[in-house]
């Protein structure tokens, strides 16, 4: 059974957008991934289109002093609509890093996403981004459990 979370979003006359997110069950643990995107006709009849954002559900516990989270990002080199909302969502309210094959973006508190490197690879998606320099920064920091550091 899906615990889930159903949201239309009316787009005019192109349609909405509807997005199935995984629900928090638990106060102070954020589920991220699982998630839907569901493109609805401009008569809100039909699903005409559908995309799974992220492939499997990590539950995440972020500590008060935590100054940032993260996440990797491999069914595409660009951030989802849910990685912005789950940032505006949990408390605290902290940046969250999403590392893909190609990029390392920070989507911030302020509802606005960056790109914080840019490379291209050619390798193993899961090899690169350990690689990666923010990453490696992320992991000096004593952070193994992807909740921010100490």
């Amino acid at each position: 059974m899906f615990n889930g979370l159903l949201e239309v979003l009316h787009g005019g006359v192109l349609g909405g957008r509807t997005f199935e997110l995984p629900a928090q069950t638990v106060e102070g643990v954020y589920p991220v991934g699982g998630d839907v995107r569901y493109l609805i006709s401009a008569d809100g009849q039909k699903i005409v289109g559908k995309r799974r954002m992220h492939q499997d559900i990590i539950n995440f516990t972020i500590r008060k002093d935590s100054t940032y989270s993260l996440h990797t990002h491999i069914l595409s080199d660009t951030p989802e609509d849910s990685d912005v909302f789950e940032v505006l969502t949990r408390q605290p309210l902290i940046p969250e890093y999403i590392f893909t094959c190609n990029y390392a973006f920070k989507a911030n508190p302020e509802a606005s996403l960056q790109v914080v490197e840019a490379k291209s690879c050619g390798k193993e998606c899961e090899t690169y981004v350990a690689k990666l320099p923010g990453f490696q920064a992320f992991r000096k920091a004593g952070c193994p459990d992807m909740a921010g550091p100490p």
